[in-house]
C-alpha cells in the first residue's frame, strides 16, 4: 500500500521520500508495477519485487552457433528459483559476444530471450569456447550483478541429403501397387527437424 497525498515538487526542491507499507501476499515471490501520475506530463512507472534472491540459468545450458554465421543467435535466460528478477542489462565479460537488448521482468519459472552475435563481422569458425555473461538486476534502488558461464558449441548447419532424386516405379497395373523407399540423411552437425513429407501433384 502506498501512503502519499497529492504534492508539488519545485525544480530545486529536495527529493521526496514515498513510504511503502508492504503486506506479504500468499506467494513468497511477488512483483508489482507502480505508476506515478503527474499533472501535465507522462506517468512514470517503477517495478517492485519481493522474494528470495533469484537464480538464473541458460536454457539447455549451452548456446549452439551455426558454423560460418555471425548471428544474431537466440539465447534464452530461464528463471530457476527465487523471487522475480528485473533484468536491466546483459553484457559479455569476455568481449567475444555482442548482446542486443536483454531487458525485462523475469517471473519465477519464466524466460527471457536475448539476441547475441559475434562482434566486428566475425564468423563462427572455431570449435567453440566458453562465455560468461554479466546480468545486471535492479533491486529497489540498488543494482546487483549475476554472472552466468556456459559453453558455446559451433556446428555445421543441418543439411538434408536424399538417397535418390528420382524414384522409378516402372509399369504398375491398375489396382496394383509397388513400394519404394527414399532415405533421408542429415549431412550436417545440427539437429534436422523434418516436419512433413508431402507429395506435390503436377
Amino acid at each position: 500500500m502506498v501512503e502519499m497525498p497529492e504534492l508539488e515538487i519545485a525544480p530545486d526542491a529536495e527529493p521526496v521520500e514515498v513510504p511503502f507499507l508492504f503486506r506479504a501476499p500468499v506467494s513468497a515471490n511477488w512483483s508489482e508495477t507502480i505508476t506515478v501520475d503527474v499533472e501535465g506530463g507522462e506517468p512514470v512507472t517503477a517495478h517492485v519485487v519481493c522474494g528470495a534472491v533469484p537464480t538464473l540459468a541458460v536454457e539447455g545450458e549451452v548456446l549452439v552457433m551455426s558454423r560460418g554465421e555471425q548471428g544474431p543467435f537466440s539465447l534464452v535466460l530461464r528463471h530457476v528459483d527465487g523471487g522475480p528478477a528485473w533484468v536491466v542489462a546483459v553484457q559479455s565479460t569476455t568481449g567475444r559476444l555482442e548482446v542486443l537488448g536483454g531487458k525485462g521482468l523475469l517471473q519465477p519459472g519464466g524466460e527471457l530471450t536475448v539476441q547475441v552475435q559475434l562482434p566486428g563481422g566475425a564468423r563462427a569458425d572455431r570449435d567453440g569456447f566458453r562465455e560468461t555473461l554479466e546480468i545486471i538486476l535492479l533491486e529497489g534502488q540498488r543494482y546487483r550483478s549475476v554472472e552466468l558461464s556456459f559453453p558455446i558449441v559451433v556446428q555445421t548447419p543441418p543439411r538434408l541429403e536424399l538417397s535418390a532424386i528420382h524414384l522409378d516405379f516402372g509399369d504398375v497395373l491398375p489396382g496394383r501397387s509397388r513400394r519404394q523407399s527414399l532415405t533421408l540423411k542429415n549431412g550436417g552437425e545440427g539437429v534436422l527437424k523434418v516436419r512433413q513429407v508431402a507429395l506435390l501433384e503436377n
